[in-house]
């Protein structure tokens, strides 16, 4: 029987996270390690690699999934007012933001 206190970690492999995050394999890497010559490409909230072997590493699932929850909260963050941030991609949910409206029948 399972211990239901123990938590059930799973390690992705690069393609995984390439698939999960939509972010190519240099992307990951430019955001994993500081590069003086590219420095707006890291992100420290991105998770660490972790080594499984001489040349084959591995990020923790929910590290990813955290970073992507983050991401998505981030593009979603509420402004002064109660507006979304990305209220300008949904028809008529920005109408009150401008001067001019649209009423909807």
């Amino acid at each position: 029987m399972k211990n239901p206190n123990k938590s059930h970690l799973t390690i992705l492999r690069r393609k995984q996270v390439e698939a999960r995050t939509g972010l190519a394999r240099s992307t990951i890497y430019a955001k994993t390690r500081y590069d003086p010559a590219n420095p707006h490409a890291y992100d420290p909230g991105f998770p660490q690699p972790i080594s499984l072997g001489a040349r084959a590493v591995g990020w923790v699932e929910s590290e990813i999934d955290e970073w992507i929850r983050d991401r998505i909260h981030a593009g979603r963050r509420v402004l002064p007012g109660g507006h979304s941030g990305n209220a300008s991609k949904h028809p008529g949910a920005h109408c009150h933001l401008t001067k001019r409206c649209h009423s909807v029948n």
